[in-house]
Parts: C-alpha cells; structure tokens; sequence
C-alpha cells in the first residue's frame, strides 16, 4: 500500500504578516493615564497579570486607580545590580481631564515584601504611604529617555524572537549611554507590530523597530518624518483617529511636540465613523500656542491574523488610517 504524504498548512506569523501588508500602523496603540512597572523574575505566563504583585492587586489589562486614572500593569525583567531589591517605576499623567504631557516617571528600589504596599499606595494616590518609601527614590533625569522594548515569547512567538534579538544588540550599543535605560518587557499590546516598544517619557508606541530605527527613537537624532511609519501613536490620548492627528502634528513640529501639553479631540460629524475631524489644541515647551483642525479616515482594512494559525484562516479586519485634511486654526 502506497503512503499518503501529510500536507501540514503553512502557519503564520502575524508580525512579518503585517509588515509585508504595508499597513500604516498609526492609530492602534491603548490609552493608559499610567503604567505600574514591577521587575518579576523569568518565567512569565501569557499574562502578567498573573504574576505578584498584579495578581493581588486584581489586575487585568489595566486597573482602576482611586482617583478613576487607569493603570497598565507591566512586567520588567530584572536589571543586573538589583540583588536582594526589586524596582518599581510608575509613569504616570496627572489626572483624567488635563492636557496630555509626558508622563511623570517616579521610580524606586525597595525589598521584596515593600513591593505590593508600594503598588497598592499608587493606584490608591496613597501620598502619605507613599512617602514613607523616600528613602528608597531613584531619580531619573528629565532627558534620559526609558525604552520598553517587548520580549514577552509566551504571549507571543515574534515577540519573543524579533523582540529579544533586537534587544540584545541595542543593549551592546547602549552599554555606555547613560541617556537610555533599555528594559526587557511584557506584552506592550499589538504583538503584529514586533519587535514593539514603548518610550518615556514622550508615552509613544513604535512598531516593527530595527537598530537604527530604535537608535533615532532614543536619541531623537533623526528627523521625525523619517520614524513616522513605525509610529503607533501616543498613549497619553485615546482613540484612533486622535492619535492619527496626533502624529500628524509631531510630523509638523518635531520632537518638541513630544514635550507639548495639548487637548486632542475626535468627533464624527457626519455620523460616518470612517471618518472624523479632531481639534487640537496645545501648548508648545517655548510657550508657544498652536490649534490645528485635522481630518482623518479609513484609508483601507488589512487581515489581522492571529500568530500560529494555518495561512488560509479567517482573520479579523484592522483598519488602516490616514490624514485627509490639515487647517491651522488660532489659538483659542
């Protein structure tokens, strides 16, 4: 009897996926008004959540602090030098309905059985408790630049890969640079987007980095217009057609727009949810004000497969965004 070779459908991995789509990124990353980051030591669950102290805490994707601000939990591997002492960093905007700025980052490094009653008096705005871990402050300078680069493999296989090769030799170019602190993190969101990362304190989200790309997001070396296609927006501001116009102006203004306060707001006038014009209004680092009406739309959807499934599987639609209109306005 003749055997019948086993045909095994060809599985896909949803980061190379999306990169050859030649789909704009811009628009997908979550909106968070602070990030809880706590060094968990290796090995991680698909969650890290699941992990002390979130688990405690009742963390799911995010948890809601006392003063109704939403916390994203987030893992960091643990730094060489931190023996016996575990760092928590808190990047943080301060309060639901002020301008978007960057985010204040307070970092410390305290013992192992201070690490929850340090959480648990952030996300409760705790500042009594919370000054009683003085002693245990490490301060970070306003131009250092802190890079959360995604290597989360049991979330996701392109992660795990792309993302740790990638930070393997930024880490070698970067040994002697004192204004990055490069960081092993869990799962940024958008595993399609891999190698992935977050940068404080500017809150924006990068997609599909490289050496030189993560080079010029670090050091701001480079002309924003040249990063723009890796950039999925800024977690400081919610919703997808916001953070379009977001980036529209950074592309305009440059890297001080990293250091603007601005008020950005979507609405759909028409009812078309394909489309909408966003206000935004803003302050720049020199004093300077600027107001900018932005039209924004669905320029296309692309397949959003999930990684490891067969080639010929049923994906979800992502859209894909683009800017339609720009009007400079006075400032009000």
């Amino acid at each position: 009897m003749r055997s019948i070779p086993l045909v095994h459908p060809t599985k896909v991995r949803c980061a190379p996926f999306h990169l050859a789509a030649g789909a704009d990124p811009i628009g997908s990353t979550g909106s968070y008004d602070a990030y809880l980051c706590v060094e968990v030591p290796l090995p991680w669950g698909r969650d890290i959540s699941e992990h002390e102290p979130f688990s405690t805490l009742g963390a799911g994707a995010s948890i809601v602090g006392a003063d109704g601000r939403s916390w994203r939990p987030q893992g960091l591997v643990p730094r060489p030098g931190t023996a016996g002492r575990v760092r928590v960093l808190a990047m943080e905007q301060l309060g639901t309905d002020r301008p978007a700025r960057p985010y204040t980052r307070r970092g410390w490094s305290v013992r192992p059985e201070q690490v929850e009653p340090l959480c648990r008096a952030l996300v409760a705005v705790d500042d009594d408790a919370i000054a009683g871990f003085a002693a245990d402050l490490e301060p970070v300078a306003d131009e250092v630049v802190d890079l959360f680069l995604c290597t989360h493999g049991r979330r996701d296989v392109c992660c795990g890969g792309s993302g740790t090769v990638l930070h393997d030799e930024l880490a070698e170019l970067l040994a002697d640079d004192g204004s990055v602190r490069l960081w092993r993190v869990s799962h940024t969101g958008g595993h399609r987007f891999a190698p992935t990362a977050l940068s404080f304190p500017d809150g924006y989200a990068w997609a599909h980095l490289d050496v030189d790309t993560a080079l010029g997001v670090v050091r701001r070396d480079r002309p924003v217009g040249e990063l723009l296609g890796h950039c999925r927006g800024v977690s400081s501001v919610g919703g997808a057609a916001a953070q379009v116009a977001d980036r529209e102006v950074f592309a305009r203004v440059g890297w001080a727009w990293t250091r603007a306060a601005r008020v950005v707001r979507a609405t759909e006038p028409t009812g078309d949810r394909r489309r909408s014009e966003v206000h935004v209004d803003a302050t720049l680092p020199d004093g300077a004000r600027l107001a900018a009406m932005v039209q924004v739309e669905i320029d296309r959807e692309v397949p959003q497969p999930t990684c490891g499934d067969p080639q010929d599987a049923a994906a979800p639609m992502a859209p894909v965004w683009r800017v339609a209109r720009v009007d400079r306005l006075p400032a009000q």
